[in-house]
């Protein structure tokens, strides 16, 4: 029952989000791919610069001088899984920059539909799968820009859609070091065709944030990351993250996601925490992130540069 019910939010979230002039669509495109940047709340608009800027900033894969491959596993809600896999390589193309590929995945399981008398009738596989192509390049040393094109496809039940999007993401140092960082994206900007005989649009929002780094001395610092989302139609997030740095090989990190629209009877609703490891090339990073009634995700990602 419990997984029928958690069902149903994910559903609702995905069908029927919002209000007033059109409905949002493919809610699991705002599902984080990674253990980082979930530990951080999501506040990493700003400071992202790896792989995983596909999905949070397009911008930031103009600091991926490196191949790299991201795998990336999220036990969410019941027994609900989502994968992320993506791949990046520097090119020289409209200028400087790097080209990156990313899947990604949310299995919602087996779903039994019964007559009235509780009989099973059907038995429905319920999937979504997205799939980004995406470049970041520096228009000039402290500035850098980036854009995704963005494909999904959708199955619930009888009924399935495909539909098509794009993000487009910058950020701004102030800082020489890369101290201080502003970061700015526009993501999911497309259409859903129909679902459910209902018309949906991609959930089209607005990043923001900003990372400021401390020097603590030549082995230690801090960043301290912030950012507001607004999603359409809903109310907007506000995102804070801080990440302890030793050695530039463990990661010590925390986050809190509110949502101004919700008065939260429960402070842990929100909150993230999680740990990072770089061992030579690899990079292994684990998150913990609350999502209040519904329980907890349990997030792992592994990272490869060559």
């Amino acid at each position: 029952m419990r997984k029928i019910l958690i069902i149903i939010v994910f559903l609702l979230g995905v069908v029927n989000t919002g209000f007033g002039a059109g409905e949002t669509g493919a809610f699991f495109l705002n599902i984080n791919p990674d253990a980082k940047g979930g530990s951080l709340a999501g506040a990493v608009a700003a400071e992202v610069d790896d792989l995983s800027s596909l999905y949070w900033n397009p911008a930031g894969l103009s600091e991926t001088v490196k191949n790299n491959v991201l795998l990336s596993f999220n036990k969410w809600i019941s027994e609900i899984n989502c994968f992320y896999a993506g791949y990046s390589i520097p090119v020289n193309w409209f200028k400087q920059g790097t080209a990156g590929v990313s899947l990604s995945y949310v299995d919602l399981g087996e779903l039994e539909s019964r007559n009235t008398e509780g009989v099973i009738e059907n038995i429905f596989n319920s999937y979504s799968a997205g799939y980004t192509v995406g470049y970041g390049f520096k228009l000039k040393m402290n500035i850098e820009l980036g854009i995704n094109f963005k494909m999904y496809y959708q199955k619930l039940f009888y009924e399935n859609t495909i539909a098509v999007g794009a993000d487009i993401g910058s950020k701004v140092i102030l800082q020489k070091d890369k101290n201080l960082i502003l970061g700015l994206v526009l993501k999911n900007i497309g259409t859903a065709g129909v679902f459910v005989e209902d018309n949906e649009i991609m959930p089209v929002s607005v990043n923001s944030g900003i990372m400021y780094r401390i020097k603590i001395n030549d082995i230690r610092y801090v960043k301290i990351l912030g950012g507001i989302d607004y999603i359409l139609y809903q109310t907007p997030f506000i995102n804070i993250g801080i990440e302890y740095v030793y050695k530039n090989m463990v990661y010590i990190r925390a986050g809190y996601s509110y949502d101004t629209g919700v008065n939260y009877l429960n402070w842990i609703n929100g909150l993230t925490a999680g740990l990072g490891l770089k061992i030579k090339q690899f990079y292994f990073d684990a998150a913990w992130i609350s999502l209040g009634e519904l329980g907890s995700s349990l997030q792992t990602t592994v990272k490869y540069s060559f």
